[in-house]
């Protein structure tokens, strides 16, 4: 596999494959320091009417009917790509919101996702810890 696409086509499944490790150690520690045994995952790419979009996505049930959501998407756009990502209960109530970041390229994409998204790990890793029985 020598040609340029192939090359752009294996640093595109490495950034991947980095993307899905990055939530495998979520899910490990979610699992085995929080003590939380149900998480769902998923890094997954949909087109939709409005474009096409890259989704990352750990879903703990913290207590039962509650979850605690990482979430960031990845969208290009016709001259950047967007990163979004914040950590949210249930799905809707945002608790941690991260500024929307725009990205020239796919190399950029490469260079900042892998640290917005261990940023918004921490961040989430922080709700978990400052949560009280009492706010469940």
């Amino acid at each position: 596999m020598t040609s340029y696409d192939d090359q752009i086509a294996l640093g595109v499944l490495t950034f991947l494959a980095k993307l899905q490790d990055q939530v495998g150690a979520l899910r490990r520690y979610l699992r085995e320091e929080a003590h939380i045994a149900e998480t769902v995952s998923f890094v997954e790419c949909r087109q939709y009417e409005n474009g096409l979009f890259l989704s990352v996505c750990v879903e703990a049930e913290v207590d039962v009917g509650h979850t605690l959501t990482w979430w960031m998407d990845i969208v290009p756009q016709d001259d950047n790509w967007l990163l979004d990502a914040r950590v949210s209960w249930n799905g809707q109530d945002v608790v941690v919101e991260f500024p929307e970041q725009f990205v020239r390229d796919f190399h950029a994409v490469q260079r900042e996702v892998p640290r917005i998204f261990d940023e918004l790990i921490e961040s989430g890793k922080q709700v978990l810890e400052r949560r009280s029985p009492d706010a469940m």
